[in-house]
């Protein structure tokens, strides 16, 4: 006798009619039924034997979506966490306004002029932007590490200069390089570390005329406030005399 086939109901094998045991291959679907197709018996057959076929292939997808599923979200979850931490840690976003570069800018201007750092504006900030008029520094060094670069370049544009608000660095005017190199010369307002994150122990880098750049804790800063104003005093009174 021969077989008549016919595609299975996953698309993935034939159902072959015959004298054989009816069979499953579990692994592509395919259905092996003996005997005549027209015998209701052997009918009766066919359906369990797909029903069973059918639950297996859908049983073993359920497992495979449930493992899926588990894993999207865990790493969900993962990012969630990374994602706060790295808004707490980081409250301006990650960045690399460079101290040391803005050190040398000043650095800088102060040779063209005299041994003089920028000063004589209606603010620090606005004196600090002297600096980009000379092409010593641009936007993103100007804004430090608080302020969008955007809202710095726009003012910068416009030919005005940077207040309060628009500059993210306490700069200490009218000093000179011949200044006592312990003298305070800028730091960062927010106290941010070199790529913008928190400082550990609250505080903040300082950069000193002599170019040293410690860290001072929030535990240390008032003794470092107090011990500027008192050079600042001397200073005074040596320029007096």
């Amino acid at each position: 006798m021969g077989y008549a086939t016919a595609t299975s109901f996953f698309g993935c094998g034939t159902m072959l009619y015959g004298w054989r045991p009816a069979t499953v291959d579990r692994c592509c679907g395919s259905v092996r039924l003996g005997s005549n197709p027209n015998d209701p018996g052997d009918m009766l057959g066919f359906v369990r034997v797909q029903g069973d076929a059918m639950r297996e292939f859908f049983k073993g997808w359920r497992r495979k979506l449930g493992g899926v599923a588990l894993v999207m979200g865990l790493a969900y979850a993962v990012v969630l966490v990374v994602a706060w931490r790295d808004s707490a840690n980081y409250p301006f976003g990650h960045s690399h306004c460079c101290d040391k570069a803005l050190y040398m800018a000043l650095l800088s201007y102060a040779d063209r002029h005299n041994g003089d750092f920028p000063s004589g504006e209606g603010s620090p900030e606005a004196s600090l932007s002297l600096l980009y008029a000379e092409q010593l520094a641009d936007a993103n060094l100007l804004r430090g590490k608080s302020v969008l670069e955007n809202t710095v370049q726009e003012i910068l544009d416009r030919g005005e200069l940077l207040d309060p608000e628009s500059c993210g660095w306490h700069y200490v005017e009218r000093l000179n390089k011949d200044d006592d190199g312990r003298l305070a010369l800028f730091w960062d307002k927010e106290g941010l570390d070199h790529n913008g994150g928190r400082l550990a122990k609250g505080g903040h880098i300082v950069w000193f005329l002599n170019s040293e750049h410690p860290y001072i804790t929030a535990a240390e800063w008032p003794g470092f406030l107090a011990e500027q104003k008192k050079l600042h005093q001397q200073r005074e009174k040596s320029r007096k005399e």
